[in-house]
């Protein structure tokens, strides 16, 4: 996950692979957890450039992940 813009309620960015080929489609979720439970914040797919844009969820620190058919999952630290 490359992320471009990360503020308070908002976040843009493009799914990648690890040579940078984009990834069409994929499940984007910000989400935190709470102990042992992982609370979804927020869910978006990728458009077909991979790109990505998510608003208007609460400020605070979250994770986000994508995953995507025949690619793990890949995750990046918001705060």
């Amino acid at each position: 996950v490359s992320i471009w813009t990360i503020k308070a309620t908002h976040i843009q960015g493009k799914v990648v692979d690890k040579h940078k080929n984009i990834i069409p489609n994929a499940t984007v979720q910000v989400y935190k957890e709470k102990k042992d439970i992982i609370e979804i914040i927020a869910e978006t797919k990728s458009d077909e450039n991979g790109k990505f844009e998510m608003k208007n969820f609460p400020s605070g620190k979250y994770m986000i992940r994508a995953s995507a058919e025949f690619f793990t999952y890949s995750y990046a630290v918001m705060n």
